[in-house]
């Protein structure tokens, strides 16, 4: 007997690449995630749109920002759409909406959130490298 197809359906979700300048040098926040589908790893702040809370995709993307971060911005910029396709993301197929704000460092009350270990400062062309400030 054969299994059931698995029923695909694209999972959206929204990132964001909240940067500033610390000491005149460009960096990126990082979250660690506390919860599935990777505990432990680090990645930029983002959610799997809630239709039932969120109007947008943008909608998803601050939410996510403020519930992680505890970061509230009024506007973020989109940058582009990935179709992550069937193995981007372990919960199933994925569309992912990418945003990003760059705020002056004294404006950037970062913290971490809801479903997140801790937060990093990381240099965005080694994000592997954390930042001990």
């Amino acid at each position: 007997m054969s299994e059931p197809k698995k029923r695909l359906f694209p999972i959206v979700t929204a990132d964001v690449a909240l940067f500033t300048l610390m000491e005149h040098q460009l960096r990126v926040l990082l979250i660690k995630r506390a919860n599935n589908p990777t505990p432990g790893g680090w990645a930029l702040p983002g959610s799997v749109l809630k239709p039932d809370i969120d109007r947008s995709v943008n909608d998803t993307a601050l939410r996510a920002l403020a519930s992680k971060t505890r970061v509230v911005l009024p506007h973020l910029e989109q940058v582009a759409t990935s179709s992550g396709g069937p193995d981007r993301d372990p919960r199933g197929w994925s569309v992912s909406v990418l945003y990003y704000a760059l705020l002056p460092s004294d404006q950037v009350p970062a913290v971490a959130g809801d479903k997140t270990e801790a937060i990093e400062w990381c240099d965005p062309e080694r994000p592997g490298h954390r930042l001990d400030l």
